[in-house]
């Protein structure tokens, strides 16, 4: 999480969302990362409980296509050697991914599953004023009020690596990231397949 106190506006950087551009690019315009103890190093960027002095300022949240974010999340981590995906087929990572989080309470503090939930679930307990889609990050900021004056270069960092979607996606897979995201494609305006 970034805030800004001068602006006024936290926000609440969902994982593979375009997370390290738009980091760069908040913390470039003076945005400070929220740091608290007893949360994993990888975790602190993903920290999504504000504090009390910022509860009021505007909500930025980033989101993705939920086919396009489930593929990254698995590509992402299988080039960690993480156990959540390893020996894993994409669709097996997408059975777990439903499992830990679908009946998961969406207040939870547990960043070993909240870091999974999709992006309506994610960002539900604070909410949000304001989204930007990785798909179209440059028009999206741009048609934030108080940062379209102040974002002029638009990094694109972290390019996963791995399988795509057009190669990764079938009828079973589909159905399993249908009922993962759950709301995201009527809030975020992405298409159901």
């Amino acid at each position: 999480m970034i805030i800004h106190n001068k602006k006024e506006f936290v926000y609440l950087n969902i994982p593979k969302t375009g997370t390290q551009s738009l980091d760069q690019i908040f913390t470039g315009i003076g945005g400070k990362w929220v740091r608290v103890q007893n949360i994993s190093p990888g975790a602190q960027s993903h920290y999504r409980h504000i504090p009390q002095h910022a509860k009021e300022y505007k909500k930025i949240i980033s989101v993705r296509n939920p086919y396009t974010r489930m593929l990254s999340m698995y590509n992402f981590e299988l080039g960690r050697d993480s156990v959540n995906a390893l020996g894993k087929t994409f669709k097996e990572y997408c059975e777990w991914a439903l499992d830990l989080t679908y009946n998961a309470d969406i207040h939870t503090e547990d960043d070993n599953i909240y870091r999974y939930f999709p992006c309506w679930k994610y960002a539900e307990p604070n909410g949000w004023d304001y989204v930007i889609k990785t798909e179209s990050i440059s028009n999206d900021i741009n048609n934030i009020p108080f940062l379209s004056d102040s974002v002029k270069n638009i990094p694109h960092n972290n390019k996963s690596q791995g399988l795509t979607w057009e190669q990764a996606k079938t009828t079973e897979i589909i159905h399993i990231i249908n009922k993962w995201a759950g709301k995201d494609f009527e809030l975020f305006g992405y298409n159901k397949l």
